[in-house]
């Protein structure tokens, strides 16, 4: 079953295993670091593939929501100071902050509900 996180320790009874994680979140990139060195050493088969964060666009957004509406959310983000000047989330998507501005420029365009999966 899919982890957010490393293994902390758990047996691996030699099932080969990938890690997907995101080497900006830096207490995961450690677990992970020391599970796939862990692991490697018992012979197992590990890989990694690291998420990297992508800037927000109107292609970004659209697989979400139509054109139109991934225009106004982005020009929402702008608006809102969310975005740096390569378009990347200042803060943490995490926690939060591209919600509401997201939410007022989609204003019922979307079944979406913007919370966490």
């Amino acid at each position: 079953a899919p982890m957010i996180m490393g293994l902390h320790g758990a047996a691996n009874r030699g099932v080969p295993t990938i890690f997907v994680h995101m080497p900006k979140d830096r207490f995961g990139a450690i677990e992970v670091g020391n599970d796939l060195e862990r692991l490697r050493k018992q012979g197992i088969r590990v890989q990694e593939m690291q998420a990297r964060p992508k800037p927000v666009s109107v292609t970004l957004l659209s697989r979400c929501v139509k054109d139109d509406v991934a225009k106004d959310v982005l020009a929402a983000l702008k608006k809102a100071d969310l975005l740096d000047a390569g378009g990347f989330l200042k803060e943490d998507s995490r926690r939060g902050l591209w919600v509401d501005p997201a939410r007022k420029a989609i204003d019922g365009r979307s079944p979406d509900s913007l919370m966490r999966d």
